[in-house]
C-alpha cells in the first residue's frame, strides 16, 4: 500500500477521503483512520508533505462524511426515525416547530454556553 501511495499520491488522497466518508457514515472511530493517514502518508511521501496531505485528506473526509451522514439521516432515513419516535409526543412537537419558541431556544443556548 505504501508503494502505491508513493506512485499515486493524488489517487491515494482521494481514496483515503472515500474510505473516511464511508467510515464516518458507519460510525467507525476517526482516530484510527487519522493516525493511520499520518503514518501512511508520512512514510510514503516524507514527513512534511505526508503530514500535510494526511491533514487535508482527514479534513475533507470528515467534512464530507458528516455531510453525507446528515443527508442520509435527513432524507433517506427520516421515515425510519419517525416510526421510532411516534411513541413520544415531544418529538412530534419538536419536529413541527411548536415546542421551541424563540425565548425557549435562547434560554437553552445560553444554558449550554454557560455549562461548557
Amino acid at each position: 500500500f505504501l508503494d502505491w501511495i508513493e506512485d499515486n499520491p493524488a489517487a491515494g488522497v482521494f481514496a483515503f477521503i472515500g474510505v473516511y466518508i464511508i467510515a464516518s457514515i458507519f460510525f467507525i472511530p476517526g482516530l484510527i483512520l487519522t493516525l493511520g493517514a499520518g503514518f501512511v502518508f508520512a512514510n510514503a511521501l516524507g514527513l512534511g508533505v505526508g503530514i500535510f496531505l494526511a491533514t487535508v485528506a482527514v479534513f475533507f473526509g470528515a467534512f464530507f462524511g458528516a455531510c453525507a451522514s446528515f443527508l442520509i439521516g435527513r432524507y433517506l432515513l427520516r421515515d425510519c426515525v419517525g416510526k421510532l419516535t411516534k411513541k413520544r409526543v415531544i418529538f412530534e412537537a419538536i419536529d413541527a416547530g411548536e415546542y421551541f419558541s424563540e425565548n425557549y431556544l435562547f434560554q437553552w443556548l445560553s444554558f449550554i454556553i454557560a455549562v461548557s
